[in-house]
């Protein structure tokens, strides 16, 4: 940096280097002051800007809670509904299998009655 101010102080003719030096620095010491608030209102937006986006995200959020809830509570009931009817199932296939063990029994019977009364062998 001293040589640059050198140079302007040489081109411009400016006998004062120590006033030269102390301007540029409060020049740099402004642009970074400027560049710091700058940075600090972008982040500032930035984080207004997060915070809207999570205000409108929150009752989206809620919704999706609640729904989520449902959900589970009709896939439990579901499956409630599942075991019900597969145990249905198997008592309806156990009475159907009875029905026709006795229907058969009914069937043998009737056959073994219909010989016994042909041939007269009834008690």
């Amino acid at each position: 940096m001293e040589k640059i101010v050198r140079k302007l102080c040489f081109v411009y003719n400016i006998k004062d280097y120590e006033d030269t030096v102390i301007s540029v620095q409060r020049l740099e010491f402004k642009t970074r002051v400027v560049e710091d608030v700058v940075e600090l209102r972008i982040r500032r937006e930035v984080l207004n800007s997060l915070q809207h986006a999570q205000q409108l995200l929150q009752p989206q959020t809620e919704v999706v809670s609640k729904v989520e809830a449902e959900l589970n509570a009709l896939q439990e009931k579901y499956q409630v509904l599942e075991r019900d009817n597969t145990l249905f199932r198997e008592k309806i296939k156990e009475k159907e299998d009875r029905f026709l063990h006795l229907t058969e029994e009914h069937d043998e019977s009737k056959t073994n009655w219909g010989k016994e009364f042909y041939t007269g062998n009834l008690e």
